[in-house]
């Protein structure tokens, strides 16, 4: 099988040609700083989904809070927020 292959045949593999690997991309410490900021802001985002998910499904994790309205308008409004902040960093990066 890798009978054929030769060290200086680096396109061929068992007489097959090999497409070589795109080049691993550059990351600038600018992407990284919207990358983390990106991935905070969704992180923050599957918390309220999740918090909220709970007050609409599990009556029994919602005895120590009085005010459930008030904590599913608050977790609405945090969805909302990274929504909107994700949005705007589509147009940034655009």
């Amino acid at each position: 099988m890798a009978d054929n292959f030769e060290m200086n045949d680096v396109n061929t593999v068992e007489g097959q040609k090999v497409e070589a690997a795109p080049e691993a991309a550059v990351v600038t410490p600018q992407q990284l700083l919207l990358m983390a900021v990106e991935a905070d802001v969704n992180a923050k985002r599957a918390k309220a989904v999740a918090n909220l998910n709970v007050y609409m499904n599990n009556a029994g994790g919602i005895g120590e809070h009085p005010d459930v309205a008030g904590e599913c308008v608050d977790l609405v409004q945090a969805i909302a927020d990274a929504d909107g902040v994700l949005e705007t960093l589509r147009r940034i990066v655009q």
